[in-house]
């Protein structure tokens, strides 16, 4: 037995350090070319470093090696990209910044495009790769009529494809990655997390005063305020025992709601992976961090759990009618207690079926919304702080109907799921990231969304597909 844990343990910290010290060279690397390099001699050095981590992770794949690292490095970049960045921020210019932000997805879809040309994709893949393709050849159409900064029109249609981007990256892997090991990995990003804000909360409020927030978000097209030095969403709307702007939980992030997002996939994971004395820790960061995605993540997964778990729907009934007490009531408090926050997210997504009416076939990429008014000529529709709304004001019916799709498509194949815990999992993962989008422009970005579709499509099996699970992987032991 004791011959059994001592092996056990060897394997854990051979897996932990495949996937730790590859992303820690990385961030060194990145580091110092920061310190030696600057201009565009910086920008052309760190793309060579970053395509031959890519090389490296392309042949991990090739070789059928443990793929744990392709899957966790993209999160991990959205996790802790803000700190090294911070760090390096008075080395770095605005154009340089705004490539190494992509750094995330373009990973993604460079490893998408080696496999698409090496294996042949399954039906719904290729419907999602098509659903892609759609999308962004007709905001390439639309942008013929309606031009607007390529700043602001590309970021606008990364934030609309992210999530066909990054659940075909799960589909595409899925196949080939241990499911425990992976999830377990993102637990221990979320630890780190949660560590990190704890610290920043309860001992260096200023911390990312120290790590150049007031150079490196300006270089973002955000404001920092003038007294603190913290952008002004690192303090609440909403005022509480009497007490108005009250600092919120930014942790690595540096932004409390891409936090609050990231924070309650981590609760769900938790759950999922029978990791429950993780679960009270994960949620006093989420009410730390004052998050309205957080909150609504947490009344989502008790309908979902009850739904599943009440065979006679009366505890589901009860709960749903908890629920839908419970927000009322913070609308209610967030009327008189508020700078007008929730409002604005609720006017952003009623606004989006008023541009529907006028503009059916959109307005194009970059014109409408907070991320277009940071960089492009912003149509003054009302369209703010909705992704739902910024899909709809965007692309139209055309945008609507291929996201309508694409959720039902999804929703399709996790009821198909083979247990009862993963039909839990997926569809909290699933409705809340969908509520979030239609209230929350925020909620498209990679910081926020793409764990849940990466999750998602490791999660989702499709039927009539051969799976090839290599036995190293079958027998792999979980991390942690």
């Amino acid at each position: 037995m004791y011959a059994d844990i001592k092996l056990k343990l060897k394997n854990n910290l051979r897996i932990a350090l495949s996937i730790v010290l590859p992303i820690l060279s990385y961030v060194i690397v990145f580091f110092l070319l920061c310190l030696i390099f600057s201009g565009i001699v910086q920008l052309i050095v760190q793309l060579i470093v970053f395509a031959l981590f890519c090389t490296y992770c392309i042949i991990l794949l090739h070789k059928g090696k443990d793929i744990t690292l392709i899957l966790i490095f993209p999160i991990a970049l959205s996790a802790f990209q803000n700190v090294w960045l911070g760090i390096c921020a008075n080395r770095l210019v605005q154009f340089n910044l705004q490539i190494y932000l992509i750094f995330n997805i373009l990973f993604v879809f460079i490893v998408e495009c080696f496999l698409i040309f090496k294996q042949k994709l399954s039906k719904k893949e290729f419907a999602i790769f098509i659903a892609t393709v759609i999308l962004v050849a007709y905001s390439v159409l639309l942008y013929l009529f309606y031009p607007t900064s390529i700043i602001s029109w590309f970021a606008a249609l990364r934030n609309i494809i992210t999530p066909f981007i990054y659940i075909l990256f799960g589909l595409m892997l899925s196949a080939k990655c241990n499911k425990n090991r992976f999830l377990n990995a993102v637990l221990v990003i979320g630890i780190i997390v949660v560590l990190f804000g704890l610290i920043e909360i309860l001992i260096f409020p200023d911390v990312w005063v120290q790590l150049n927030i007031g150079v490196l978000w300006p270089m973002k097209g955000i404001e920092v305020h003038e007294i603190t030095g913290l952008p002004r969403n690192f303090y609440s709307s909403e005022s509480f025992f009497g007490q108005a702007y009250i600092q919120r939980m930014s942790s690595t992030f540096a932004d409390p709601v891409n936090l609050g997002t990231f924070l309650v996939s981590i609760v769900f994971i938790a759950y999922y992976q029978k990791k429950y004395y993780l679960i009270p820790l994960v949620l006093l960061a989420c009410v730390l961090t004052i998050s309205k995605g957080a909150l609504l993540g947490i009344l989502i997964f008790m309908v979902v759990f009850a739904f599943f778990k009440d065979r006679k729907k009366r505890i589901f009934s009860a709960v749903m009618v908890a629920v839908v007490l419970i927000g009322i009531a913070f609308l209610i408090y967030s009327r008189f207690h508020s700078s007008g926050s929730v409002f604005a997210h609720l006017s952003g997504f009623f606004s989006s079926f008023i541009s529907l009416v006028r503009y059916p076939l959109g307005v194009g990429c970059g014109r409408v919304g907070v991320l277009a008014s940071l960089f492009g000529d912003t149509l003054n529709n009302g369209i703010y702080e909705s992704g739902f709304g910024i899909i709809v004001g965007s692309l139209g019916i055309i945008g609507l109907f291929v996201y309508i799709m694409f959720f039902a498509v999804i929703v399709a194949d996790a009821w198909r799921l083979e247990n009862e815990c993963k039909k839990i999992l997926c569809y909290t993962l699933l409705f809340s990231i969908f509520v979030n989008l239609m209230f929350n422009e925020v909620a498209m970005s990679p910081n926020s969304c793409g764990i849940y579709f990466v999750l998602i499509g490791v999660l989702i099996k499709f039927t009539k597909r051969r799976r090839i699970i290599s036995y190293e992987l079958l027998d792999a032991p979980a991390l942690i």
